[in-house]
């Protein structure tokens, strides 16, 4: 059997290879899949994808006519495959659905408190020999607001530290209710807390979540925080809060037109996005590449359910199988 792995990076070869059963015929490229590339997947029966990768209707009737039969995705998100298609055509499709929550929460205060902290700027100006301490006033999370959009396994985790920072935590989601935070709706959370923390995933009915009107309905000087997906934030109504003031600041992980883009080297030839641009020459905007769920314990689950999706697969092509989308 072919297996071949799309958008593969070295800090998953360290853990895909040694786990790697020696009857498949495997093939780890570093290119995004998209239908640029997808000739590449002839001959493979499981193509795996990173969440850099694009399977769209023309990507999947592609794959369908080289007689590829499951997607292997080595993420939990699965807004850039269209699933539609994809059980139309009898591909199968499957996730990783958790492989460390507490990488993505552990993240997320990570640059929450770059940002609340200045800490981005602070490292910058040292750097320099500069220690004046103009332009570094931060606050205390203690007593604030904060507010929970999603409370899956990440935003249950994140409420929780937060609640040890002394914050009130609020939260929203229309189908988990847990009891460790106050419910809300969205728009009382949208226009009560301080911070607001995102955690849920990207779908066509909350695009753009986060919009002209939503940060008009956010309280002045409000953070924003976003480790889930780029697309829950309307980048062009985020820019034009963040310089305007009515919005604190933005603390990044995820990039509405990240694709293609992100998990590359771009020194040579700079940053040619124009909104992504003008983000990083904020000052109030800490922004990564999405990283967040980058620690050796995520990564190696990430390869071990995968490798485990495909043997599945491989042992029952017609059966339900368990991470099955």
């Amino acid at each position: 059997m072919k297996v071949i792995f799309f958008s593969m990076h070295p800090y998953e070869e360290e853990f895909l290879g040694p786990i790697l059963p020696s009857d498949w015929d495997v093939e780890m490229t570093p290119d995004f899949l998209d239908e640029t590339t997808v000739e590449k997947a002839k001959g493979a029966q499981v193509v795996s994808l990173f969440v850099s990768d694009k399977a769209d209707g023309p990507v999947l009737e592609a794959l369908h006519s080289y007689g590829v039969g499951l997607l292997a995705l080595r993420s939990a998100g699965y807004d850039h495959i269209d699933i539609e298609t994809a059980k139309r055509l009898g591909i199968k499709v499957v996730n990783v659905p958790a492989y460390s929550p507490h990488a993505i929460a552990d993240h997320t205060l990570a640059i929450m408190l770059a940002l609340i902290r200045r800490l981005h700027r602070a490292h910058d100006k040292v750097r320099l020999g500069d220690f004046d301490l103009d332009g570094l006033m931060g606050f205390d999370l203690n007593g604030k607001v904060a507010g929970v959009i999603g409370l899956g396994k990440i935003g249950r985790l994140v409420a929780t530290r937060l609640k040890a920072f002394g914050c009130k935590v609020l939260g929203y989601d229309p189908y988990i209710q847990p009891e460790i935070v106050e419910n809300v709706d969205l728009d009382t959370l949208i226009t009560q807390a301080d911070i607001i923390s995102i955690h849920c995933p990207l779908t066509r009915e909350n695009f753009h979540m986060f919009n002209e009107e939503t940060f008009k309905r956010m309280k002045p000087g409000a953070i924003l925080v976003n480790t889930a997906r780029g697309g829950l934030i309307d980048t062009k109504a985020l820019l034009e809060a963040l310089k305007s003031g009515k919005l604190g600041g933005a603390a990044l992980d995820v990039y509405e037109y990240e694709r293609g883009l992100f998990f590359k080297n771009h020194q040579k030839e700079g940053i040619k996005d124009p909104y992504l641009a003008q983000l990083l020459g904020l000052a109030n905007v800490v922004l990564t590449g999405h990283q967040a769920f980058l620690t050796r314990e995520a990564v190696k689950n990430i390869e071990e359910t995968t490798v485990e999706n495909i043997l599945e697969w491989q042992n029952n092509p017609q059966g339900k199988l368990k991470n099955e989308i």
